[in-house]
């Protein structure tokens, strides 16, 4: 059979569309076909409109690149050229998440390119080893940690400082790799930039465990931070790990909020229920406000719910915050509305003690919390349909219930979405009525712009779509079945209008600019078996560029404190385009105009490690600390806790304040040995002093030449002080003696969006509080 051959056909389809707003004459969309081939294997948006993407049903595979956001494409083929007798096979690519204008792509045959300016010239690097999963480290754009498989053996992690022209390796791991650059070169902190963490064979040769371990010399030295680990994860305020510990012949979530020290203290995370429960799977659901959102499987693989746990600001206690969330495999239908902190969406399975055939029984609600899960609600739903038709709904259930991962994973119906730089805009598909339908032909789509406190259907049907011009262009297409019609709205759904395709495409997927401020986009697709890309050109559908008088004040819904919209102690307003205005947001916009604080209330407080809340007081579950905590470490300062700290997120500022006493800086335990030192020098020093004093006094007295008859035998000592007034001979030994004992305490064990499966032991009897009921 023959391969069809990628070509670019520039068709200048120009659809002129009416808006209510502005002549026909004025709207132009261009579609560009760029038919046909596959650029499905690939496509990365590099910078601004620079695109590049892999052709892998083309034999040999080739690299395209686009330099005006999918409008022309040009075969970089002859760019890549390694050698005559040698053919340039690429595979994957790899854009820097420092500077964008550099790229690496990784060949079949373990040949590499990179680029310096976003594809314009290529670099050929043929190290000899095939390097994937590459982890830009967060700062410096030339490093970067991979892994590879030379030879069919056992990956090797390895390391370049030079983008990938030169690769040291650091140690041959197990086959799923598991490392990241963490916390390194943190301000504030005494971890050093190079640093790399991973999941390396014990260092302990009768262990049959994993130890998490860093290097500091790519690879010199080890250091085990934790022993016993299989996998973990640096979040924005702490770190957690999956460890084995012996005692308990399990599997433990441990955490720490030391980032940025390397002496690191773990605890172990609580949760509400007793030991006996099993966890068959933890997935990390959000981290955004500081607290963790986690997923917990008590039920097994096959399980259609979780439950989802919040954290305190640590990271140790979590407490319930949904049941029975709808789950497939260790995906939860849990969802964070972007921009907007504390507003979150989840799917609950009501009917989770019947026994299914299919996924069609399931009987799954949509609740929003608009207060960082706090409470949970249903979601009103609109009074009108896209036709203008009312919406009957009633009914105590009857509600707006919308898909999330679970219903594109077993439905191919379009997710729940949301992106930074649009506020309070949020797209999903679902219907009205009592339960989400797991029917298509049941399914609308529907826009949010207030966070999803109130939404309108703004079109028939489940759809893919993506979001531009901060929000002001929205692209959709129907999804999962041939369509002849792609749809965009650039009132935020007020008005949707249509783009005749050349011919008809069963859109999979629409993508855009990452930064979704652009006006491009591109259709992924296909024409029966064939994969096809269309571009999708807005850059003259409006006529001229917003000016102040287009744009809005808004603020979230929240609680209401003395005037204010209250969400997790603040009061933010944004300003974004109206929905009304007729131009183009400007490529950069500050969203937040203007943040109040609000004053603290109870909400904004939660109880401190070691106390648990009776009613609205936190009373401790043992005796107060009062001294200096364990994690203090020096340059740093601690509180003497009354029992509260604030809760994770939480920016008040007055009102009900129950912080403890202080702050008082963090001791400085070197100092501390230094003054022991001393003092245990000084102290003997002035008794010898005064011994010597008192008897140079006594050998005058006659008196007590009598009583003292030895003092006579040391009358002509000739006393000495030599060497008094230096530092001891042991004063550094004794320094070094602490500062090994504090590297000895650092080795000794204390203790894309991720999923850590780990196994349990069979369910037992539940504690007093039941997961599953």
């Amino acid at each position: 059979m023959k391969l069809i051959q990628l070509q670019f056909i520039l068709l200048n389809v120009l659809a002129f569309i009416a808006l209510s707003s502005q002549s026909p004459s004025d709207v132009k969309v261009k579609l560009n076909n760029l038919a046909v081939g596959s650029l499905a294997r690939d496509v990365r948006w590099i910078n601004g409109k620079v695109i590049l993407a892999i052709s892998m049903r083309e034999n040999p595979p080739k690299l395209y690149r686009s330099a005006n956001g999918g409008v022309t494409w040009d075969d970089q083929s002859s760019k890549i050229l390694v050698a005559p007798a040698q053919t340039a096979v690429p595979q994957f690519i790899y854009a820097n998440s420092v500077n964008s204008s550099l790229v690496y792509v990784r060949s079949r045959n373990h040949i590499s390119w990179v680029t310096y300016d976003a594809g314009e010239t290529w670099q050929v690097i043929t190290p000899g080893a095939g390097y994937v999963n590459l982890a830009w480290h967060p700062y410096r754009a030339e490093w970067a940690i991979a892994q590879n498989f030379a030879g069919g053996q056992m990956p090797t992690i390895s390391v370049t400082q030079d983008f990938g022209q030169t690769w040291k390796s650091v140690i041959q791991t197990y086959g799923d790799a598991r490392y990241s650059w963490g916390d390194a070169g943190q301000p504030n902190g005494d971890v050093p930039p190079q640093r790399i963490y991973m999941v390396a064979p014990p260092t302990d040769p009768a262990s049959d465990h994993p130890d998490f371990i860093y290097t500091d010399d790519l690879g010199g030295s080890r250091t085990v931070v934790h022993d016993k680990v299989y996998d973990f994860v640096f979040l924005e305020k702490q770190v957690i790990i999956l460890a084995y510990v012996p005692t308990l012949a399990d599997i433990v979530l441990r955490v720490t909020p030391d980032l940025g020290d390397s002496h690191k203290i773990w605890y172990d995370s609580e949760f509400p229920f007793g030991k006996e429960v099993p966890i068959n799977g933890y997935t990390l659901l959000d981290d955004h406000t500081g607290a963790i959102y986690l997923g917990l499987n008590h039920e097994g693989p096959n399980s259609r719910y979780g439950n989802v746990y919040v954290s305190d600001s640590v990271g140790v206690h979590y407490f319930p915050s949904q049941s029975h969330v709808y789950t497939y495999s260790s995906v939860f239908d849990f969802e964070r509305v972007h921009t907007l902190n504390g507003i979150y969406v989840s799917n609950t399975l009501q009917n989770w003690r019947d026994s299914h055939s299919t996924r069609a029984d399931d009987e799954v609600q949509t609740f929003i919390t608009m207060d960082n899960g706090d409470t949970w609600n249903l979601i009103k739903a609109p009074h009108f349909d896209s036709q203008g038709n009312p919406i009957v709904c009633t009914g105590i259930d009857c509600a707006l219930h919308l898909h999330c991962y679970v219903g594109y994973i077993t439905n191919l119906i379009g997710p729940f979405y949301s992106v930074e730089q649009s506020p309070g805009l949020v797209i999903a598909n679902g219907n009205v009525g009592s339960y989400l339908s797991q029917q298509r032909e049941e399914t609308n789509t529907f826009i949010s712009r207030d966070g999803g406190a109130n939404w309108i259907e703004v079109m028939k049907g489940p759809t893919i779509y993506e979001i531009g011009d901060h929000g002001g262009i929205i692209v959709m297409a129907p999804l999962g079945v041939s369509t002849q019609y792609a749809y965009f709205t650039l009132d935020f759904g007020k008005t949707v209008y249509n783009v005749s395709l050349t011919a008809p495409i069963d859109v999979y997927n629409i993508i855009a600019e990452p930064s979704s401020t652009g006006e491009h986009f591109l259709l992924m697709g296909y024409q029966g078996t064939t994969p096809v890309v269309v571009g999708m050109d807005f850059s003259s559908v409006f006529p001229r560029d917003c000016v102040t008088q287009d744009y809005e004040d808004w603020s979230p819904p929240g609680n209401n404190i003395n005037g204010k919209n209250c969400l997790l102690g603040q009061d933010i307003t944004y300003t974004r385009r109206k929905s009304d205005a007729n131009c183009y947001n400007n490529e950069v916009i500050d969203h937040i105009k203007s943040i109040e604080y609000c004053q603290c209330t109870w909400d904004d407080w939660e109880c401190e490690l070691g106390y648990h809340r009776n009613g609205t007081v936190c009373v401790s579950e043992s005796a107060p600390e009062s001294g200096v905590p364990a994690n203090c470490h020096p340059g740093k300062q601690y509180n003497i806790t009354k029992g509260y700290r604030p809760v994770p997120g939480t920016a008040c500022q007055g009102g009900l304040q129950l912080w403890g006493e202080g702050p008082y800086d963090c001791p400085d335990p070197a100092a501390r040995s230094k003054a022991w030192i001393a003092a245990a020098v000084l102290v003997p020093l002035v008794v010898v002093i005064l011994i010597i004093v008192g008897a140079f006094f006594a050998i005058r007295s006659e008196k007590l030449r009598e009583k003292l008859p030895f003092l006579n035998r040391v009358s002509n000592w000739k006393v000495g002080y030599l060497g008094l007034n230096t530092k001891p001979d042991t004063f550094d030994e004794d320094e070094d003696i602490f500062e090994r004992r504090e590297d000895v305490e650092t080795h000794t064990i204390e203790d894309e969006d991720q999923i850590l499966p780990v196994s349990a032991p069979a369910a037992l009897d539940d504690d007093n509080f039941n997961p599953r009921a």
